[in-house]
């Protein structure tokens, strides 16, 4: 017969009695030929199963052991291929809730940031690794091949900068060639500058020497004197003129002389 007006809600041990939440005495251990300690071990034990199955009917559990009521709490509730190629199950039911809960109450109690993986030990198939994963993390895999692709990008990165400096070291190379020529060339300008410097001193100072030897030794005339000498000798030039132009005919005597006495006055400075 079927009864589901059964008392809901937590029970409570109370020495040899079960009490409702509401205190109330659901059963006591009637007396027989137990001791005292198993009729206390039984009242643990009844009040323990009961809570454990707080919220699920009777009908459930009834006939059954904790195995067969998980196993036939398990709902399959879609099956279907998944982009990467595998093929994904969606389950639901009492049995899944509380494997999920264990499963995370394990995660957070591990620490695992991403995955945890879990050993056990099955008397027929021996021992099983059961991994879980949050839905936005990575699998070791995924991880190792987001890391190799990061490798590779960092690779290429590296390569092309390697490329780039060692095009840089060769133009460095070739201007510092050109910079030790420039260099070589400026000092050989820098040396003749200093040579051209030294030689124009050299000079300026002997022709300064020179000029003032010219200058002691050499007499320049008086200006006025020379040019009175120039005057005298035209007169005289004029003179020898007339004396070989007029000569024999008696009529020259007199302008010879008066010419004669002109070229002498210019050279003494007399004027006529």
């Amino acid at each position: 017969m079927k009864h589901d007006n059964y008392k809901s809600g937590l029970w409570h041990e109370c020495d040899d009695q079960v009490l409702g939440d509401d205190g109330f005495v659901l059963l006591r251990a009637t007396e027989n030929l137990l001791e005292k300690d198993q009729h206390r071990a039984n009242i643990q034990r009844i009040v323990a199963c009961v809570n454990a199955f707080n919220g699920i009917n009777t009908e459930q559990i009834a006939g059954k052991n904790l195995g067969e009521f998980l196993a036939g709490e398990v709902k399959l509730n879609k099956a279907e291929p998944q982009p990467d190629g595998g093929f994904g199950f969606t389950f639901s039911g009492f049995a899944i809730q509380l494997m999920a809960e264990s499963f995370a109450d394990q995660f957070r109690e591990s620490g695992a940031i991403n995955y945890l993986e879990m050993l056990f030990e099955h008397k027929d198939i021996g021992p099983l690794t059961i991994t879980m994963q949050r839905t936005q993390g990575l699998t070791p895999v995924q991880k190792l091949s987001k890391a190799e692709a990061e490798r590779d990008v960092l690779k290429a990165d590296n390569d092309k900068l390697a490329a780039s400096l060692s095009t840089l070291m060769e133009q460095l190379a070739i201007t510092n060639e050109a910079v030790k020529r420039e260099t070589k060339l400026a000092n050989q300008y820098r040396d003749k500058c200093d040579k051209l410097v030294a030689e124009n001193q050299f000079l300026k100072e002997s022709y300064e020497d020179d000029i003032g030897a010219y200058s002691a030794t050499i007499h320049v005339p008086n200006t006025s004197s020379a040019i009175a000498e120039f005057k005298a000798q035209g007169v005289e030039m004029g003179i020898a003129h007339l004396i070989k132009k007029f000569e024999g005919t008696g009529n020259i005597g007199v302008p010879v002389m008066a010419l004669e006495w002109l070229a002498a006055n210019m050279r003494a400075g007399v004027k006529g």
